[in-house]
């Protein structure tokens, strides 16, 4: 599974041909144990001050979703958003904090006709309920994450979710390291294949590091936080001074 800055198209799902994003991630290599002593990945480049900081902020982000996503509420509104946006607005497996935060999001009015079970937690309530719990022990609380991650477009991808279609997961968590371009860190929750009736997960001390690669998820559910690229247009036929910056819509609005 490869992600660049041009896009790929990666073999290995029931559709044949997934369309990967456009972020700067290749997962690449296998690891199939758990593993307790696992490094972040060994940088490949060079990283700009502000490439670093915005490393700091997906590890950050992939973190505090370990608290957020014991929310059965959450976890559920998450894959129906990106199932809607996947299958909806032809986004691939993925769906912007943004989208999440906003009340009058387009998923919103069927995620509502959907439930199946009033879940009394929301993934925007349960992400103000995390980063509040986070701010009481934090030196830095002034920092508002929530406005970073709509500000830098920021999104959680799920790759490979077919795979776990119907089922209640508690995925593992990792992040675009940007730096590295064949395998990074990640957080896998306790208990079997990280499923929801495994023992209820509360804190940081009951995930585990792995190594995250396209076999490991393709074989365990993955939510990787990463920022939305910005495709650069070409200038209009015929020459002129127009282009300019813009991507394709997220259908987050």
């Amino acid at each position: 599974m490869k992600y660049n800055k041009n896009g790929t198209i990666v073999q290995r799902t029931k559709h044949f041909l997934l369309f990967l994003m456009t972020s700067g991630l290749l997962l690449a290599t296998s690891c199939t144990d758990m593993q307790t002593d696992v490094q972040p990945s060994e940088p490949e480049q060079k990283l700009t001050p502000e490439q670093t900081n915005m490393k700091e902020k997906l590890k950050d982000t992939a973190v505090l979703m370990q608290q957020v996503l014991t929310q059965p509420g959450a976890r559920s509104e998450l894959r129906f958003a990106i199932d809607f946006y996947t299958k909806n607005r032809n986004l691939d497996e993925r769906v912007a904090f943004a989208a999440m935060f906003d009340g009058q999001a387009a998923y919103k009015r069927s995620w509502e006709k959907a439930k199946a079970v009033n879940h009394s937690v929301s993934f925007a309530e349960a992400f103000h309920e995390a980063t509040a719990q986070k701010r009481k022990g934090s030196s830095s609380s002034s920092f508002d994450l929530k406005a970073f991650l709509i500000e830098e477009d920021i999104e959680l991808y799920f790759p490979y979710s077919e795979n776990w279609e119907g089922e209640d997961v508690i995925p593992t968590l990792s992040y675009d390291p940007i730096d590295n371009e064949h395998v990074n860190e990640g957080w896998e929750p306790a208990g079997p294949k990280g499923k929801a009736d495994s023992p209820v997960i509360t804190s940081i001390e009951n995930w585990q590091k792995v190594q995250v690669d396209d076999d490991y998820a393709y074989n365990h559910p993955t939510v990787i936080t990463l920022q939305r690229e910005t495709e650069i247009l070409p200038p209009p036929v015929g020459g002129g001074s127009g282009g300019g910056s813009g991507g394709g819509s997220t259908g987050c609005n």
